[in-house]
């Protein structure tokens, strides 16, 4: 009976890392997908100021180097601690620098505050907890081969938002 509860318990463990690895690398592709949706629609909106377009394309730039810095972090593994604090250091910049939006069109508007909710979301989960901290905990961090095989996918559409981010402040 203790056998059976044991392997039961192994079983959920490794069934909530594994969602929990899923969760962020979601998050992730869906926030770089974000990221290129949007680059068309600052180039294409007629009225922008110089300034708003450089506030945007810079904030989106900090977001795709920070979104790759998480998908290496998550790729190279470690400690639970570890990967949390390399997070923190990754996110917390960007995070606290969402741009003013005040005068963009709504459909720019809503995609820059997804991905800061996505980026806010990873950190609250992810990122480094005085309570993980303190409790000392080396829990080794993995992620399926499914989800590793995702985050070197996801690192092609990084290469590709930096480069298209680059032409659309050099049009600019």
């Amino acid at each position: 009976m203790k056998k059976c509860i044991t392997v039961m318990c192994v079983c959920l463990l490794i069934f909530m890392v594994a969602c929990t690895g899923a969760q962020i690398v979601s998050t992730i592709e869906t926030s770089i997908q974000l990221i290129s949706s949007i680059l068309p629609l600052i180039s294409s909106s007629l009225g922008l100021s110089t300034t708003q377009t450089s506030t945007v394309l810079s904030y989106l730039q900090e977001s795709n180097t920070a979104l790759d810095q998480v998908n290496s972090i998550l790729q190279q593994g470690g400690s639970d601690a570890v990967v949390a604090a390399k997070i923190t250091a990754a996110l917390s910049a960007v995070v606290a620098s969402t741009p003013n939006l005040t005068g963009l069109p709504a459909s720019i508007v809503s995609t820059v505050q997804q991905i800061a909710a996505n980026l806010a979301s990873i950190l609250q989960t992810y990122g480094s907890k005085p309570k993980l901290a303190a409790s000392g905990e080396s829990k080794e961090f993995k992620l399926s081969s499914g989800d590793l095989k995702k985050l070197k996918a996801c690192h092609d559409q990084f290469v590709t938002n930096q480069l298209s981010i680059a032409n659309a402040q050099q049009k600019r």
